[in-house]
């Protein structure tokens, strides 16, 4: 997610030219009811590897830590253990 100030620029003339759409998106569009349950089938069955996803695990006293290296972009998701 981008900071809420943040401003984006984009040659207007290739939006049309191009055919190109500008839209937003929360979360991807997910529809919590239907896509939570598929999604721990897939990692239940083995089909979604989450332990890829996971950049680096701290203990709580780290916290403060992990969050400046996220917001400094080092890494992409932590996991508080």
């Amino acid at each position: 997610m981008p900071a809420a100030d943040a401003m984006i620029t984009t040659p207007a003339l290739s939006l049309a030219s191009d055919d190109k759409r500008l839209c937003g998106s929360l979360y991807g569009g997910t529809q919590a009811r239907r896509d939570i349950p598929l999604i721990v089938e897939l990692a239940e069955t083995g089909r979604l590897d989450l332990a890829s996803m996971v950049t680096r695990r701290v203990p709580l006293h780290e916290v403060n830590d992990a969050i400046r290296a996220l917001e400094a972009g080092e890494q992409i998701r932590t996991v508080v253990v």
